[in-house]
């Protein structure tokens, strides 16, 4: 229900970006991030509905592993020994996270990798988007404002189509559920997503798409501490009030991705052969 108000908030910036000789040029690497991102998050969503958000956060880390995997094969964007070490500490970090408290079954974890598969092959196609959109409008795509407007225009138009799928399907939805929309939790749902989205897009569109990964992968630090918080508050049915044991080590886990972060930014990858 959320990407109703998010579609409205994006066709908005579509409209201020707009470039139809741009979009027109991006229109295969659009359809691979829409695709895959749909196939994201329905795994994600049914992941979440079977484990905790603070054991599901800390695995999608591993998708730095297999975006690392997938620069190298479709850009050639070579992973330096120091940036193996990052990624290792990154997944390690990760499956101790995962690994305390609630264990995911097969099939959690099956949906969890599928979402990992599905967030991979779109945030390739966010990143292949962004240089199409600037091979067609500027001569060399080197402008900083220039990349930042290629971003937004991008993340325009994938969120006005999620928008108005989501719209297709709501009544469905809600009939299935016999609910009633409860649009103050979907605004405030949008609004994070919006926040989040825009810094994303614009991340990726001045940053190494594996290093983007690994900044985005420090949540694991954020969903830690407020599952502990939300287990100490009582709220049960949102999180399991684990012991400090427990805590502490999913800290330290959480700790292991933050110093991944530093370690891939000082020197993590190589530009690919030939380059510069």
């Amino acid at each position: 229900m959320a990407h109703v108000p998010l579609g409205v908030l994006a066709a908005a910036v579509l409209a201020a970006t707009w470039d139809a000789e741009a979009i027109g040029a991006a229109w295969p690497s659009l359809l691979l991030a829409f695709g895959c991102f749909f196939v994201a998050q329905g795994a994600l969503f049914s992941a979440l509905r079977r484990v905790e958000a603070s054991t599901v956060a800390p695995l999608l880390s591993v998708k730095i592993a297999t975006l690392a995997a997938a620069s190298w094969a479709v850009q050639g964007v070579a992973v330096t020994p120091l940036g193996f070490l990052a990624i290792g500490l990154a997944v390690g970090g990760a499956a101790v996270v995962g690994g305390v408290g609630e264990r995911p079954d097969a099939r959690s974890l099956g949906l969890i990798f599928l979402a990992i598969a599905g967030y991979t092959g779109c945030d390739m196609g966010i990143v292949r988007t962004i240089e199409r959109m600037l091979a067609a409008t500027g001569p060399d795509g080197t402008g900083g404002g220039d990349r930042l407007r290629a971003a937004m225009r991008a993340a325009g138009v994938l969120y006005s189509g999620f928008g108005l799928v989501a719209l297709a399907l709501l009544p469905g939805v809600l009939r299935r559920r016999a609910a009633r929309p409860r649009w103050g939790g979907a605004l405030a749902y949008a609004a994070c997503w919006a926040l989040a989205m825009a810094t994303l897009f614009s991340a990726f569109s001045l940053l190494s798409v594996v290093l983007v990964v690994i900044l985005q992968s420090t949540r694991s630090l954020w969903s830690v501490l407020l599952g502990g918080l939300l287990g100490r508050l009582g709220l049960g049915h949102l999180e399991t009030n684990h012991s400090n044991g427990a805590l502490a080590v999913r800290l330290l886990g959480a700790a292991a991705l933050v110093l991944a972060v530093g370690l891939y930014a000082w020197g993590g990858s190589a530009p690919p052969a030939g380059a510069g």
